[in-house]
């Protein structure tokens, strides 16, 4: 038992020792997901062997979750992006938060369509063609070596509470995102009202309206978003300041 206590005592010191050899500002270094620190000279990130190298040591990128070389401090969004892939992003700004954004575009699959001509009966393929569709942006942050954290409402609650200006600015954020919502639910329940007057009334001029309105809710809601994402960027910098 004494020999375990001793075993367990030595390891924590020598964690603590390592954590201390290291200037998070200055120093390169690598942070695995179990928290250990490993400081070097040379830190090479190879994506197509998926292998970040420091000095002589190789580790696979599942396993690092932020390396610090000459070129800047990087996160892995393994944990926190949808698919769980290894993608490290540059940090853009460093200070008591590390602030990250990611921005990437969906990628719309090209569609094959057949048209019935009724004139001669023959069928015709059209091909609706496939891009690039939309920008999509995601905002990331962490403190020290702390895990990376998707910057929502509810993270930016727990960890800038400290600071009255971001609390003020985190509170404009909810309401956009409940107007949002609200935009969302008004849509939605117009649209399914427009349907039913559809059915239940011969006038279609009702259910015009109702539908208009309804879509004109969604894509307010759906561009409540631009917004929203301005709020959590000002929110992370102001934290800085």
């Amino acid at each position: 038992m004494k020999q375990i206590f001793l075993f367990l005592a030595s390891f924590f010191i020598l964690q603590s020792s390592l954590f201390g050899q290291v200037d998070i500002k200055k120093d390169k270094y690598i942070v695995l997901f179990n928290n250990s620190i490993i400081k070097g000279d040379s830190i090479i990130y190879k994506p197509r062997e998926k292998l970040i190298q420091i000095d002589s040591l190789k580790y696979n990128t599942t396993q690092v979750r932020y390396f610090k070389n000459y070129f800047g401090f990087y996160a892995n969004t393994y944990e926190v992006n949808d698919y769980m892939n290894v993608e490290f992003i540059p940090s853009k700004m460093n200070g008591k938060i590390h602030i990250f954004e990611n921005n990437f575009c969906k990628y719309a699959q090209p569609e094959y369509n057949s048209y019935f001509n009724m004139t001669n009966g023959f069928v015709y393929f059209g091909r609706t063609e496939g891009g690039y569709t939309n920008k999509i942006t995601h905002n990331y942050y962490n403190k020290g070596i702390g895990p990376l954290k998707i910057a929502n409402s509810i993270n930016l609650k727990e960890d800038l509470n400290d600071n009255q200006e971001c609390v003020k600015m985190i509170n404009k954020l909810d309401r956009l995102i409940i107007t949002r919502i609200l935009f969302g639910c008004v849509g939605g329940s117009l649209l399914l009202t427009s349907f039913a007057l559809v059915s239940q009334n011969n006038n279609a001029t009702p259910a015009l309206i109702c539908a208009g309105t309804g879509a004109v809710c969604l894509f307010t809601c759906y561009k409540f978003k631009i917004p929203i994402n301005k709020q959590i960027t000002k929110t992370l910098y102001k934290y800085n300041e």
